[in-house]
């Protein structure tokens, strides 16, 4: 709107004196004159006739000159304010049309009546082309009931002025967030209408939320994180903390803010020795620290990184908490798997040399038995000899669980009958009961027979000894879907199906300072214990791809769980168990680089009725295959040690063979099981395999299945 101009004048009542009074001045100066040539008398002089009509001359002369230049100057005057206004209006329509802000002015029935040309270069509407145009058309539907409502208001209210946000869709179709102010102007001649002086603030708004969707989506990552993190200033307040706080606290974050972080964290009256907070508020560095966290029932490593102001110095810390109970379990896993490796280095070479010295008594025992005769008392002393021999055998068999590589070999077996007579052999001669609750439907498993029966051997031996005045030994099993995520125990178990074994006792119990123990090889509180049993036990299940774990309570029992691998194979038909074996047949080609060996298996097998050649290595025995072949007298059957050092092993002899003769029928034996051969012998072309030390009924039993 411009502002109203007039304008002002001399007043013409001025010049009408200044003329009269001039006239007047001439009228007495010349009364005076005429009076003093003429002897008259001044005041006849001057009131006389002639001297009117002077006068009346005179005053009409005065009065129009005095009309004239009063014209004249108004009509300069009104010139002057004419051009002053023109000035004045361009002045301001330029700062119209070049302002930023878009100037509208809109008529009652919201019409536009008026635009600056700032809304073309806003929102590409020409403002010629759309005036007299409804402009609530180009309002966002969200917004238009407002406005509408503000804009009933405004027209009512004389001099209204209000402040308004909203938006509008530009020419282009985009959406733009105009800001302004509205003031009723419909009273004013010159607007006649609600003046709006509108703002851009698109960029704005987007900046604003961006930034709003930026805080939104950290603090959803905030709260998304599984660690607990902490933001706490100078004086150990809390300011804030993220969801996995307050859940691991149990409390709101009204009652976590504002406290101090050793009272919530610590439940202590100061901050603790080493607090990671402090010492970063000190040096302005990272510092973490690990430690057991009672109230957050685990160990957590706390580290706090120093938040700085602008002068470089820190002014608080953000603190993670993160629980590593876990990570600490699992690396005492590995420990306990590396120390069991490391012993399993030096154990496998002294069970493999002592089974090679075991193969060599069993195969002479069983010669010197037929050589003996029917004498009672020899008989006798070699079946001493023999069951002292297979004692020794067991022994070394637990050795052998800690060689690295040591898999079982493994076949389906129905584990409620294992278990039944597993439990009832070890109970034999004690004063405990075994109490069973196996269903009939518990799944099968493919494992070890002999160390899976070694494993329960060594619990129920423990229960025993835990149970001095006897007592209940409860044996159950069940069958079950392993789902990590179902389960709140953290056990390393592969998803699966599982036969889980609870072993309970009802004895003294372990104590909380050795049960993380019990585990480690040699580690006893028995007097005369070997600390083996429950290292053994864990060796064997771990390669069985199992989990083995115990709980508790000292006074009151202990109980053991063993998770098994469940096996969907049908079992293998049960084989003769006759004591006395019939004699054999074939040509036999024997292979084992100790010498000694080599004589006592041929002799005993010779005395079993079979052909026996023997060879050291590999490259001889597939010399002599060859050669036996070409002769027209092949061999029936091969059995060949795994590992021959310095030489062929069986191994590679299978394949060599096989290339000769892809029917060859050979049998695998070992005195260590540091070979998945042993486990799969029948992947790598091996019909049977047969573990030292064996007695000669062993061989001639699988000759006999072999041959047959």
């Amino acid at each position: 709107m411009l502002p109203d101009s007039k304008v002002h004048s001399p007043g013409r009542y001025p010049i009408i004196t200044i003329g009269l009074g001039l006239a007047l001045l001439y009228w007495l100066m010349d009364s005076a004159v005429k009076a003093s040539l003429s002897n008259e008398d001044f005041l006849a002089s001057a009131l006389s006739l002639e001297t009117h009509v002077f006068l009346f001359r005179v005053s009409v002369v005065v009065f129009i000159l005095a009309i004239s230049a009063y014209a004249r100057f108004v009509i300069k005057a009104q010139k002057r304010a004419e051009s002053d206004l023109k000035n004045r209006e361009q002045h301001f329509r330029s700062l119209i049309e070049n302002a930023s802000d878009i100037i509208l002015i809109i008529d009652k029935d919201m019409k536009l009546s008026y635009a600056s040309p700032s809304l073309e270069k806003n929102l590409g509407y020409d403002p010629e082309k759309y005036l007299g145009c409804e402009v609530l058309a180009a309002v966002h539907p969200e917004d238009r009931e407002r406005i509408r409502q503000l804009w009933e208001q405004a027209v009512k209210l004389d001099d209204y002025t209000a402040r308004l946000e909203l938006r509008v869709q530009a020419r282009n179709g985009s959406w733009h967030t105009l800001e302004g102010m509205a003031r009723n102007l419909l009273q004013n001649p010159l607007t006649a209408g609600i003046v709006i002086n509108f703002r851009d603030i698109t960029e704005r708004k987007n900046l604003e939320n961006a930034l709003k969707n930026a805080s939104a989506e950290w603090r959803k990552t905030f709260d998304t994180i599984p660690d607990i993190i902490m933001i706490i200033d100078a004086n150990h307040k809390i300011l804030r903390v993220n969801k996995a706080a307050t859940r691991a606290l149990g409390m709101s974050f009204q009652e976590i803010i504002n406290r101090q972080c050793f009272r919530i964290i610590h439940n202590t009256d100061a901050p603790i020795l080493f607090c990671p907070h402090l010492q970063a508020l000190k040096d302005g560095t990272d510092h973490t620290l690990e430690i057991q966290e009672p109230r957050l029932g685990g160990e957590f490593a706390i580290t706090a990184s120093p938040m700085m102001d602008e002068s470089g110095r820190p002014f608080g810390s953000v603190c993670v908490l993160r629980d590593i109970t876990a990570r600490r379990r699992a690396e005492k896993e590995m420990q306990k798997t590396e120390k069991l490796e490391s012993l399993g280095v030096l154990a496998g070479g002294i069970a493999h040399d002592f089974n090679n010295i075991l193969t060599i008594v069993l195969a002479n025992i069983a010669l010197l038995k037929k050589q003996v005769g029917t004498n009672p008392e020899c008989h006798e002393t070699l079946a001493e000899i023999e069951n002292a021999s297979l004692q020794a055998k067991n022994l070394t068999r637990q050795l052998l669980t800690f060689a690295k590589g040591g898999a079982p070999i493994r076949k389906p077996l129905l584990l409620k009958n294992l278990l039944q007579e597993a439990v009832n052999f070890s109970l034999h001669g004690s004063n405990v009961k075994g109490e069973f609750s196996l269903p009939d439907e518990l799944w099968n498993i493919e494992a070890d027979e002999g160390q899976i029966v070694q494993v329960i051997n060594n619990l129920v031996i423990n229960a025993v000894q835990a149970m001095p005045q006897g007592g209940i030994l409860k044996v159950s099993a069940e069958n079950i879907f392993w789902e990590p995520q179902e389960h709140s125990v953290n056990i390393s178990l592969q998803p699966g199906a599982y036969v889980k074994i609870s072993v309970t006792d009802h004895g003294m119990g372990i104590s909380e300072q050795n049960l993380p123990k019990i585990f480690d090889p040699y580690f006893t509180t028995k007097p005369t214990g070997t600390g083996l049993g429950l290292a053994t036990a864990y060796s064997i299940i771990k390669n069985h791809k199992g989990y083995i774990d115990v709980h508790s309570t000292p006074g009151q029992g202990t109980t053991f769980y063993i998770y098994l691998p469940a096996s969907s194979e049908e079992l293998e038909p049960a084989q003769d168990q006759a004591r006395h074996q019939p004699h054999g047949q074939g040509r036999i080609l024997f292979m084992d680089d100790e010498p000694q060996i080599r004589s006592a298996v041929s002799k005993a097998l010779f005395a079993m009725g079979y052909q026996v050649e023997t060879v050291e290595d590999g490259a001889k025995a597939i010399e002599l295959y060859k050669q036996a072949m070409q002769a027209g007298r092949p061999f029936d059957a091969v059995i060949m040690d795994l590992t021959i050092p310095a030489g062929m092993g069986g191994m590679d002899t299978i394949r060599e063979l096989k290339a000769l003769d892809p029917s060859v029928k050979a049998v695998i034996a070992s005195g260590y099981a540091n070979s998945p051969v042993m486990a799969e012998y029948k992947r790598y072309g091996f019909q049977e395999v047969i573990c030292k030390p064996y007695r000669p009924e062993e061989v001639n039993k699988i000759l006999l299945n072999l041959l047959k």
